[in-house]
């Protein structure tokens, strides 16, 4: 079966400012979309999902702009339908946690986080014991994309 994960997460598209301590949007004007190549998202049928629910620890990096850090995702899961929360740390647009909700489907998972700032997709297929994807994120007038994978802890 396929799950696909489509949260939106604005969070993702953004960095934090390192040197200034005032949030910025790294390298991204407010005007440009970040795309996502065709092979970087899930397509094939894998393993079911079973149960999802539980905490995922991982990493997320952004697509063609310097980004990168710690992910976490808790998930509650009640048939195919999920929700729970999402963070991508060193972030602008995903920290703090952000509530997303979503369905799984077999091995694919979506979810979407919509908090009035931050729009984000997560789209993400689920391979042994690893859940990974791709995230649109719109927060600050930008968008931006980043890959993500998480395991169970």
């Amino acid at each position: 079966m396929i799950v696909a994960l489509v949260a939106v997460v604005s969070l993702a598209a953004c960095s934090k400012s390192s040197d200034s301590g005032t949030p910025t949007v790294s390298g991204v004007p407010p005007t440009s979309v970040a795309t996502v190549p065709p092979s970087a998202m899930p397509t094939s049928p894998g393993i079911s999902s079973g149960d999802l629910s539980g905490t995922w620890t991982g990493t997320w990096e952004r697509v063609g702009v310097a980004g990168q850090g710690e992910a976490d995702l808790t998930l509650q899961q009640q048939g195919a339908t999920l929700s729970g929360t999402i963070e991508f740390k060193d972030s602008l647009c995903v920290t703090p946690a952000r509530q997303l909700s979503g369905a799984a489907t077999g091995s694919v998972v979506n979810l979407a986080v919509d908090d009035g700032g931050t729009v984000a997709t997560f789209t993400g297929k689920l391979t042994g014991s690893t859940l990974s994807g791709v995230a649109t994120v719109t927060c600050q007038g930008a968008t931006g994309a980043a890959k993500w994978a998480v395991s169970r802890s």
